[in-house]
């Protein structure tokens, strides 16, 4: 049963007309004294009355011996084939415009019908036949009593005796049309304030009027000046099923279709793929295919401006013309980055260079490659490289890479450092020896990460194994391949974790978690931490070890620094020696008043990083003596204030006093203050609005701690084929929801 259908049945409308009597038998003297008793007994007009004599009556001989008929009458509305079923068509399939929105199916079982219309070219008559245990029309009266509730006096009744007992369901005329203006049907037509749209209304006719026929509504259209839109579907629709009494939509304008903004047709791949195509049974990866490098030639076409359009104007129903927009020009050099041109017809931007096309800030750029063909260590030093980095060996222990693009690897990497702007790829993985770093602006993907820390803006992809490594995904954390393992360590992620197997059966301590932004997770961590420390905890040696490591990072920052200031100075010198006594082009100025700005920024970053260690080593020397955390710097203050009250002239410890006062007020005030950042962070996280999952296609192992937003689990027992979510705050497991989209269209 579909949905109308239920809506119909269930109806007050349906049960008023499923319950009201529809057949009733009568006794009359006469027939017409009983079409009349009918008609009151239903409250309706003649026409709409059916009936079948039951049993002959006679006069008898001056009323002696009279007896009356019995007739049996049903009620069957005008013009409906069944009368439930129709009637609740027409307050149920027509909306508010008049326009049909579904078929009712026929019942089972209908009854007979006799339909009568007065057209054009004469008197119409249609007999439908009974269907199933319906009542069908059988005698010739029925029609006779409709004729003459029209008022239709004059018919051939031979042709309706022929088709009540053919009953063909078929149009036949049986008199002719007798024009009555004032009984005819009558038809208007609405037409919207926009002039967009155009409603007729048909007026039933009375007694023999005519109906309103397809002519009479094009004679009223075109009479109003309605010259386009036609819809002669929707025209012959209201004709054909006699849809009176309700606007119905039979015209519509044509609107304005506005011409497309102008918009630059990339050349290039802007979107890098960040997961290998292809990855067999055996987690071997054709590397080749992974497109992660976009390089381009000196005059290739990088990205060309498709002009905006002027759009198609409309129309109204009476023939005006509506004026499209035309669509929004835009500015195509405001994407032209460094070593890049716009062609003299501003409409291509052009690669000036062989390199490697990169998207970022909305610009296209093209940087150099930097092309290690061995491995990175003794002979090449650390690499610092404002472009892509490629690595044809390994990158050794206790060596590093900076590159403002890309990292490639051919090889492996060991207990080495990698920090990229954009994506590191890693042939065949990662073993960290427990000092590896890998941050990258973008992607992660390597064969397997052990023992190392990684960080990645997007994804971490791994085609084997996680093991024993802390792993941070601003998106997704996704192991593919054959063994697809994350056991040990510590894995976290925005959006999703997804594996095959996590923990082991030894019970190796695993965490991963998912639904926090993995800073924000490891800031509330770090001062959850500071907060112990302060209070129960060695605060002082927490600090000095944070210290000490503040200032290992800015020694390295700061040789970073150095050799890219250098770098830099070395290009601006060489540009000015190649275009000496020549007149710089616009763009060429702005480069290099980019490059000079770039290389300020440098100087003013290595004198920061000079009074950042300075202050760092202040503290260290402050923190030597005193309490180690707030209770024990309560004590030490009181226990110096009893020592040296009453003595005057013992500065020493005086001075001491002092400084572990002021100790206090700012171990206190940074207590308030942790609480406080706790608390915006909790609070942050509740309206965080991710449907973050971390994900087993196999096994997740005992030992393995799950937490998904602020809800954690230590799972105690095997859980094969599952998925991990949130709700209400608690954990929930379900059936595994299947790998990532992307990730399955990729490893095909």
């Amino acid at each position: 049963m579909n949905e109308l259908k239920k809506l119909i049945i269930t109806s007050d409308f349906y049960q008023t007309l499923k319950d009201a009597p529809r057949r009733v038998e009568l006794a009359a003297p006469s027939l017409e004294a009983g079409m009349e008793r009918a008609a009151e007994y239903f409250k309706c007009p003649l026409e709409d009355i059916e009936y079948a004599v039951i049993e002959n009556g006679a006069d008898g001989l001056f009323g002696v011996g009279a007896k009356p008929y019995r007739i049996a009458f049903t009620y069957t509305p005008r013009e409906q084939t069944f009368a439930v079923a129709a009637r609740a068509e027409e307050q149920f399939i027509f909306g508010p415009m008049g326009k049909a929105a579904a078929n009712i199916p026929e019942p089972k079982d209908r009854d007979g019908a006799a339909v009568v219309r007065v057209t054009r070219g004469g008197v119409m008559l249609k007999v439908t036949p009974a269907k199933g245990k319906g009542v069908p029309v059988n005698d010739p009266v029925v029609v006779q009593q409709m004729l003459l509730g029209k008022e239709i006096f004059e018919y051939d009744i031979n042709m309706v005796n022929k088709l009540v007992k053919q009953a063909k369901s078929q149009w036949v005329k049986i008199a002719e049309w007798q024009p009555n203006i004032y009984n005819d049907g009558r038809a208007t037509i609405d037409v919207s304030e926009d002039e967009m749209k155009v409603f007729v209304n048909v007026t039933a006719p009375q007694k023999n009027g005519r109906e309103v026929d397809e002519q009479d509504i094009i004679d009223l259209l075109g009479g109003s000046g309605i010259v386009h839109g036609l819809d002669e579907g929707s025209i012959k629709e209201v004709v054909e099923k006699s849809i009176t009494g309700r606007p119905f939509l039979i015209a519509n304008g044509t609107p304005p279709v506005n011409g497309e903004n102008a918009r630059i047709e990339y050349k290039v791949d802007i979107e890098k793929k960040s997961v290998p195509k292809n990855i067999d049974e055996n987690s071997n990866v054709d590397y080749k295919d992974l497109n992660i490098i976009e390089n381009v030639t000196v005059g290739q076409v990088l990205a060309q401006k498709i002009e905006a359009s002027d759009g198609v104007p409309g129309k109204t129903v009476k023939g005006k013309f509506i004026e499209a927009k035309k669509g929004k020009d835009i500015d195509f050099g405001d994407i032209a980055g460094t070593n890049v041109e716009i062609s003299a017809d501003r409409t291509k931007v052009i690669s000036k260079i062989n390199g490697q096309v990169v998207y970022k800030f909305n610009k296209l750029y093209v940087e150099p490659v930097f092309n290690v063909k061995g491995d990175v260590g003794p002979e090449t030093g650390n690499i610092t490289f404002l472009g892509n980095v490629f690595v044809g060996g390994n990158v050794l222990d206790n060596y590093k890479i900076q590159a403002a693009g890309n990292i490639d690897v051919k090889g492996s990497v060991g207990k080495a450092e990698l920090m990229s702007e954009g994506d590191i790829m890693v042939k065949l993985g990662v073993q960290g020896k427990g000092g590896a770093k890998l941050k990258a602006g973008n992607d992660v993907i390597a064969k397997f990460i052990e023992n190392a820390n990684v960080e990645a803006g997007r994804d971490v992809v791994v085609t084997e194994a996680v093991m024993h490594s802390n792993l941070d995904a601003g998106r997704r954390v996704v192991i593919v391949g054959r063994r697809s393992v994350i056991t040990g360590g510590r894995v976290r992620a925005m959006e999703e974790i997804n594996a095959k197997v996590f923990g082991s059966a030894t019970s190796a301590k695993t965490i991963v978690a998912a639904g926090i932004p993995p800073r924000v997770r490891q800031k509330l961590t770090d001062l959850t931490e500071e907060r112990e420390m302060i209070q129960e905890g060695d605060l002082r040696g927490y600090y000095e070890a944070q210290w000490k490591a503040g200032i290992a990072s800015l020694e390295n920052e700061r040789a970073g620094t150095i050799k890219l200031s250098e770098e830099k100075e070395r290009f601006i010198t060489s540009f000015h020696e190649k275009n000496a006594g020549k007149e710089l082009t616009e763009e060429e100025q702005t480069s290099l008043q980019r490059h000079m700005q770039e290389m300020g920024g440098y100087k003013k970053r290595l004198n920061e990083i000079g009074d950042e260690i300075d202050k760092l080593k202040e503290l260290i020397a402050r923190w030597q003596v005193g309490g180690r955390n707030l209770p024990d710097l309560e004590a030490t203050v009181k226990n110096l204030e009893m020592q040296t009250r009453g003595k005057k002239h013992d500065d020493e410890k005086m001075q001491l006093l002092e400084d572990q006062k002021q100790r206090l007020a700012e171990v206190q005030e940074r207590l308030k203050a942790i609480t406080k950042e706790i608390e915006e962070i909790n609070t942050y996280l509740l309206g965080v609005q991710v449907n973050a999952k971390i994900s087993a296609a196999k096994t997740v192992f005992p030992g393995v701690i799950v937490a998904v937003k602020s809800a954690e689990l230590e799972v105690r027992d095997t859980f094969k084929a599952v998925t991990f979510y949130e709700e209400n705050g608690v954990i929930q497991i379900e059936a595994y929801k299947g790998a990532p989209q992307q990730v399955k269209r990729a490893a095909l």
